[in-house]
């Protein structure tokens, strides 16, 4: 499941932080929130990028009906956030993206991949891309999927159809790569 968009007073909520639950105490924040449904035991994989410092939270209501915090994350891949978690209960889970500073507008996307992940039940799972060392992942491509990447300029780097649902692909230079799966664009750091 991918998700996208922009961080504005238009679009966008602005919320307090609270210095416990969510960010710095005082300070105003662009906020999205997104629900999903996990079972009991499912692997969920959240990566989170936005123009200059994303911040990912993952909220649950525990037992007594208490919004709880169930991971968070800064800068995993330089200024981008990614969470993989396994879900302890099953139910509604609340992914909210931000951003490291207060008030900090400018577009962002979610990319939220894993076992029985889904904002419905039994949905379709979604192709995922993100970056780990020098190396773009891609999963859930199905078969016969045609992945072209660019670099920023837009000189194509690979150009390949693969046969496998997930691929590994080593880039050896720092920097913003474009990743094209079928009709389907995403935006990867290497750094």
């Amino acid at each position: 499941m991918k998700y996208s968009g922009t961080f504005d007073i238009e679009t966008s909520y602005l919320v307090q932080g609270d210095g416990d639950l969510f960010r710095w105490y005082g300070e105003y924040f662009f906020a999205v929130p997104y629900k999903i449904y996990l079972p009991l035991g499912a692997c969920i994989n959240i990566y989170f990028s936005q123009e200059w410092d994303a911040y990912l939270y993952l909220y649950h209501k525990n037992y007594f009906g208490e919004i709880v915090c169930v991971a968070e994350n800064d800068d995993w891949d330089w200024l981008d956030s990614f969470i993989r978690f396994t879900a302890y209960n099953d139910g509604d889970y609340y992914i909210v993206g931000t951003t490291l500073g207060a008030e900090v507008s400018g577009y962002y996307f979610i990319n939220v991949y894993g076992d029985n992940v889904g904002i419905y039940k039994n949905q379709t799972p979604q192709i995922a891309v993100y970056s780990k060392d020098k190396s773009i992942f891609i999963d859930n491509i199905g078969t016969d999927a045609n992945i072209s990447i660019f670099d920023v300029f837009g000189y194509i780097i690979k150009q390949e159809k693969s046969d496998v649902s997930s691929v590994e692909i080593p880039v050896y230079k720092t920097g913003v790569y474009i990743v094209h799966v079928n009709n389907e664009v995403f935006k990867v750091l290497i750094k």
